[in-house]
């Protein structure tokens, strides 16, 4: 009865904190779009300014041609343009802040709010779950920037488009900086719990849920920036290296877990490394024959490196199993990388 009664309370707690945390995710929510949305009116105000100036000085300054009043106008739409330039420069350094200020707020909240005793497993674990909760949140809701009204419906998969195409990359930034918050949690619990498999093994996942996020990111239509780009490639990379590290420790306690090697081989695959890669699949399938997707993937491998015998031996052994995923397979004959 008793024990009954603390499971009852226990998930009363439990479900009082969810709710609390679902508050902080709407609270969240709401100023982000308040800080991503003020950006998108300071740029549409000054592309207003500056029309309107042009439209004033062709129409109402052309007569007076010969007249200081039109150098009056050119030098107005110098000024704000100029004015634009300095102000953006401004606000380029103080948003971060400001999403990291909000990422710090609801970290902390989440924190407080936390059922379990600071410096616990059970905490730690909390509050990341608590930032992966808000970094889904983010994701779905985006299409929700701008609230258009009824009588003006028609335009709205023009607005939810190109209203997440601007503020795109607000969203990533964002979501990194919930991500990183994970980690943080993640890396508080290994150093309370050091050789405990299950914190390794959670803290591996966060660095690949992260390094996904990058790629993502890179994929995104909107990054044209060279620059950028190697940005989030070299993040990209440290990130997948981060998990490597994690997966070869879980590898040192357990060797013979095919889960561990088939994360392994992820990141070899993240970090470009196919030998390593190759290994890994090879690994799995010496401690399970008849793990027909990692037959799939090593045959990929074999396939990219050249390496054609391998590769259509474990076309052979895929086609006596899975004769739709063993011709998906040996599409990618002839597929080699040129070194």
């Amino acid at each position: 009865m008793k024990a009954s009664m603390t499971a009852s309370a226990s998930l009363s707690a439990q479900q009082l904190f969810q709710h609390k945390v679902d508050s902080l995710i709407d609270a969240a929510q709401t100023c982000f779009q308040q800080i991503s949305k003020k950006y998108f009116v300071f740029h549409l105000a000054f592309a207003l300014l500056v029309f309107c100036e042009v439209i004033l000085a062709l129409f109402f300054f052309a007569p007076l041609i010969d007249s200081y009043f039109i150098g009056i106008a050119i030098a107005l739409i110098f000024f704000t343009l100029l004015l634009y330039f300095i102000l953006r420069l401004y606000y380029n350094e103080q948003k971060p802040e400001e999403l990291t200020l909000l990422c710090d707020e609801f970290v902390k909240a989440c924190k407080d709010f936390a059922l379990f005793n600071e410096n616990t497993p059970d905490h730690y674990l909390s509050v990341a779950s608590s930032c992966y909760r808000m970094t889904d949140h983010l994701q779905k809701s985006v299409p929700q920037f701008y609230t258009v009204p009824k009588q003006l419906h028609f335009l709205a998969p023009l607005i939810d488009k190109y209203g997440f195409q601007f503020h795109l990359d607000d969203l990533h930034k964002m979501k990194e900086l919930f991500l990183l918050a994970a980690i943080d949690e993640h890396l508080r619990l290994i150093k309370s719990m050091p050789t405990s498999l299950d914190a390794h093994a959670a803290c591996a996942n966060a660095y690949m849920t992260l390094s996904s996020h990058y790629v993502d990111c890179k994929n995104s239509k909107k990054i044209r920036s060279t620059r950028k780009l190697q940005e989030l490639v070299r993040r990209q990379r440290h990130t997948a290296q981060r998990a490597l590290e994690e997966f070869k420790i879980l590898n040192e306690y357990a060797p013979s877990d095919p889960w561990v090697h088939e994360q392994l081989a992820v990141s070899f695959r993240n970090l470009q490394m196919p030998k390593e890669e190759i290994q890994a699949y090879e690994t799995i399938l010496q401690l399970d024959p008849h793990d027909f997707e990692a037959v799939y993937q090593l045959g990929l491998c074999y396939f990219k490196q050249g390496d054609i015998g391998k590769g259509l031996k474990m076309y052979e052994k895929l086609k006596a199993a899975d004769a739709e995923k063993a011709a998906e397979l040996i599409q990618h004959y002839g597929n080699f990388a040129i070194h």
